[in-house]
């Protein structure tokens, strides 16, 4: 069957986009209508108390947080409960003891015990004057949600509203060639097929207000988070669509990292405080949030956001720096007071990656035993020294490399003769990523350093 000739693309149209597909992009998302090209931008706003509007929370309302034993549900759960004494729902796929058994799990497990730790927190919210139902239930799992939805009306009626707030931060990290279907569908698990079940098992409820909690990663992406970004972009166009035919507008927020308390004890997480949303902060952008209307998109970024597109999204400082072979291309600055003594290259490969670590970094004299992330090192220059590497030795290296082994001597090694010939032929996918929470962990805490530069 031939197709409708009203819909035939015109010779005009098809030489638009080819002009686009082979132009150097400066752009990030572009339209076509007609005779115009659309670009899309994002501006400034500020959510001044004084122009908002109401509030869309009710006194002791009924609110349900999926992901709400999570550090973001539960910091929600309890501004609803000062606020309001709302009737909470927090669900996640785990849950909680059941209540009569919650003293005695406490007085057998650790203070730093998970459960114990959110066990308390409840128990905090409980005494703000909230009443806080806990439900185990996988926001993707139809049959599990009607469960949970049938205790929350018995219990407390009609839900008022919610937040969305399921994830799989845990295994959000995942290099391109070793993401899989499983890493895949953890993420798309929460924050798609979820969303398709909220809607569907939510029709008949009354609602004030539905909140996704999205992520800077749909407009910025990052380096190893390509599921989790997909995930989440999904989540912004789901809530424009539902927007499009249903009264009750949803809206999803791209939020900016949030600060976590509990991991601060190392100078690391001190450090990233600096550039992390603050629960304080947090719950008052999400204040603010609830008095707009007929929004369906915001994004919350403590940073200027353009600034940060230049630098992620158009690559602009790698396009500027001069990385050729060049001794005198760069003026190399004094490696400077390091916790790490100096200890030069062994060997042949280890002096590989040293000069192009200095070359990179503009540091000289670094040691093999520097670690790059202390040095000042970043995504964006990460993959930089991987492509350089990877010229000189005419080797694969998984981009991934240097935030598993983030020195000279481990990276030297992973690169040497038969650690690369047993990379290439595993191509990091025939076992499992990562030995112990420990390692996975410590990359993790790499990633997140490098999203600080």
């Amino acid at each position: 069957m031939l197709a409708d000739s009203r819909h035939q693309p015109s010779q005009k149209h098809i030489d638009y986009l080819l002009a686009e597909f082979t132009a150097q992009p400066t752009d990030n998302v572009i339209a076509s209508r007609g005779n115009h090209r659309w670009v899309q931008i994002y501006e400034p706003i500020r959510l001044e108390e004084n122009i908002t509007g109401k509030t869309k929370l009710r006194k002791q309302g009924v609110y349900l947080i999926t992901g709400g034993l999570g550090g973001v549900g539960l910091v929600l759960a309890e501004y609803l409960a000062k606020t309001v004494q709302a009737k909470l729902v927090l669900l996640g796929r785990k849950g909680l003891p059941a209540k009569d058994q919650w003293q005695e799990w406490l007085e057998t497990h650790d203070e730093e015990d998970s459960i114990s730790r959110k066990i308390r927190k409840v128990q905090e919210i409980e005494a703000l004057g909230a009443e806080v139902l806990a439900i185990a239930a996988d926001v993707a799992n139809e049959e599990q949600m009607q469960k949970a939805i049938a205790i929350v009306n018995e219990r407390f009626g009609t839900i008022n509203g919610v937040i969305y707030a399921a994830g799989n931060s845990e295994e959000a990290h995942c290099a391109i060639e070793e993401t899989s279907h499983r890493l895949a569908q953890l993420q798309f698990d929460s924050k798609v097929f979820g969303i398709f079940v909220l809607e569907k098992i939510l029709q008949q409820q009354d609602l004030d207000f539905c909140q996704f909690t999205s992520s800077l990663a749909s407009i910025l992406g990052g380096l190893g988070f390509i599921s989790y970004s997909a995930a989440n972009i999904f989540m912004d166009a789901y809530a424009h669509k539902h927007n499009q035919n249903k009264s009750c507008s949803w809206s999803s927020v791209n939020w900016d990292d949030w600060e976590i308390r509990e991991q601060q004890d190392t100078d690391f997480e001190a450090n990233f405080s600096k550039y992390s949303i603050t629960f304080k902060a947090g719950v008052e952008v999400f204040e603010r949030l609830l008095m707009l209307n007929e929004v369906s998109q915001v994004l919350v970024s403590i940073r200027d956001l353009q600034a940060r597109i230049q630098q992620w999204i158009k690559l602009e400082s790698l396009r500027n720096k001069d990385f050729s072979n060049n001794e005198n291309s760069l003026s190399l600055y004094s490696r400077g007071n390091l916790q790490t003594d100096y200890v030069p290259a062994r060997n042949q490969i280890e002096e590989i990656v040293a000069k192009t670590w200095e070359k990179a970094l503009g540091i000289e004299k670094i040691g093999i035993y520097d670690n790059f992330f202390d040095l000042g090192g970043s995504s964006l220059i990460s993959i930089q020294i991987i492509s350089q590497l990877q010229k000189e030795l005419n080797i694969h290296i998984p981009v991934v490399s240097i935030y598993e082994k983030p020195t000279i001597s481990s990276l030297a090694e992973l690169l040497s003769s038969n650690e690369q010939d047993s990379v290439q032929k595993e191509n990091f996918r025939t076992q499992p990523r990562y030995a112990s929470i420990k390692r996975r962990k410590q990359v993790r805490q790499n990633y997140r350093k490098a999203s600080l530069k």
